[in-house]
C-alpha cells in the first residue's frame, strides 16, 4: 500500500499534462499568427513604399516645337533611366504661335487651380488633377519669347539657344538622285521640289535660292530654273516630302537635316553652304510659374542635354547640332 502511494505521487497528473500541451499549441499558434501578422505589414509597408517613391518623382512637363518631339522623347526617355527621381510629360505644336498660345493657357489654367487649391480644401478636392504646369519650353520665336516674358509665362533670364538645324539637298530613297551640288540645282540638272513659300521651309529655301543666285527678291526664278518643270511646288512640308518618298526620277529638294529624320522615305545627296541661310536656331527657357522642385530638375535635363555624350550623339541622330 505504502509502495502504490509512493508510485501515483511520482507519476505525472494527467490534468496537468494535457494543460501543459494545449498551452504550448496554443503558444505555437500564437507565434506563427504575429509571424504572419508582421510579415502581411512588411508587404503592405513595402507597397506603400514603393507608392510613395513614386509619387515622390518629380514632373518635369515639356512643351516643345513639333520638330524636336522626337529627339526630346529620345532624350527624356534615356534621362529618367539614369535618374529615377524623374518623369517627364510632352506636347508639342506646329508653330511659334501654337506653343505661346499653349504656355498661356498652361500658365492661365495652373494658376486658376492654384487659386482654387488655396482658397478651399473641398473645392480643390472637389475639382480635377488639374494641369501639370510646364516647366520647360523649347522652340519658340524670339517675338513669342519675348511676349511670353512681358506676358509673365517666361524666365527671361533663362532663355538660351539649344540646338541648330542645317539645309541639305535631298531627294527619295529609291530615286535616281545620289549626289547632288548647288551647281547642279542651279544648273536644272534635278527637278526642284518647293515648299510653299509662306511656311518655314519655304522661307528657308527661297533664302537659299536667292543667296546662291537661283532666284530674284522679287520671287522669281533665274537661269535653267525658268525652264517648264525645273521646279514644282507641293501644299505643304509634308507635301514636299511626301512627293519626294514617292519619287523614283531625279526630283530632289531642299530641306532641312532633322526633317529628313523626321519624315524618312528620302536620303541626303547634298548640303547647302552655310553661308546661304540664315540656320534655324531652337532656344529653351523655363516657366515663370512652375514650381522650384520641377524648374530645378529642368535646368539639371538641359545642362545634361547640352554636356553628356550620349546626350549628343541623340541631337546628331536626327540632324541636329549644339548651338554654339
Amino acid at each position: 500500500m505504502i509502495f502504490n502511494a509512493a508510485l501515483q505521487a511520482d507519476r505525472p497528473n494527467g490534468t496537468a499534462r494535457l494543460a501543459a500541451c494545449v498551452l504550448a499549441v496554443v503558444l505555437v499558434c500564437l507565434a506563427l499568427a504575429g509571424c504572419s501578422s508582421s510579415g502581411g505589414e512588411t508587404a503592405e509597408q513595402s507597397s506603400g513604399s514603393t507608392d510613395a517613391a513614386s509619387q515622390q518623382k518629380t514632373v518635369v512637363s515639356v512643351l516643345c516645337a513639333n520638330q524636336l518631339a522626337g529627339p526630346l522623347s529620345e532624350l527624356e526617355q534615356l534621362y529618367a533611366s539614369e535618374n529615377d527621381d524623374v518623369q517627364f510629360s510632352q506636347d508639342s505644336e506646329g508653330s511659334s504661335k501654337a506653343l505661346a498660345k499653349s504656355l498661356a493657357d498652361n500658365a492661365e489654367e495652373a494658376a486658376a487651380a492654384s487659386s482654387a487649391s488655396s482658397e478651399s480644401t473641398d473645392a480643390a478636392a472637389a475639382a480635377p488633377d488639374g494641369p501639370t504646369a510646364y516647366s520647360l519650353v523649347i522652340g519658340m520665336s524670339d517675338n513669342e519669347e519675348n511676349s511670353a516674358q512681358k506676358a509673365g509665362c517666361l524666365n527671361g533670364d533663362t532663355v538660351s539657344d539649344l540646338v541648330s538645324d542645317y539645309l541639305v539637298i535631298a531627294a527619295g530613297t529609291e530615286g535616281k538622285a545620289s549626289s547632288a551640288t548647288v551647281k547642279n540645282l542651279l544648273a536644272g540638272t534635278y527637278p526642284l521640289m518647293m515648299a510653299p513659300s509662306d511656311s518655314t521651309l519655304g522661307s528657308l529655301q527661297c533664302q537659299a535660292l536667292q543667296q546662291l543666285g537661283g532666284r530674284t527678291a522679287n520671287g522669281s526664278y533665274v537661269g535653267a530654273l525658268t525652264k517648264k518643270g525645273a521646279v514644282k511646288t507641293a501644299k505643304s512640308t509634308s507635301g514636299v516630302f511626301a512627293k519626294l518618298s514617292e519619287n523614283k526620277g531625279k526630283t530632289v529638294a531642299i530641306v532641312r537635316a532633322s526633317d529628313v529624320y523626321r519624315y524618312g522615305g528620302v536620303k541626303i545627296v547634298g548640303e547647302i553652304p552655310a553661308r546661304a541661310y540664315t540656320a534655324p536656331v531652337y532656344s529653351s527657357a523655363l516657366t515663370a510659374y512652375a514650381g522650384d522642385e520641377q524648374l530645378d530638375a529642368a535646368r539639371k535635363f538641359l545642362d545634361w542635354c547640352t554636356t553628356d555624350a550620349d546626350a549628343q550623339r541623340i541631337w546628331e541622330k536626327w540632324g541636329f547640332k549644339l548651338a554654339a
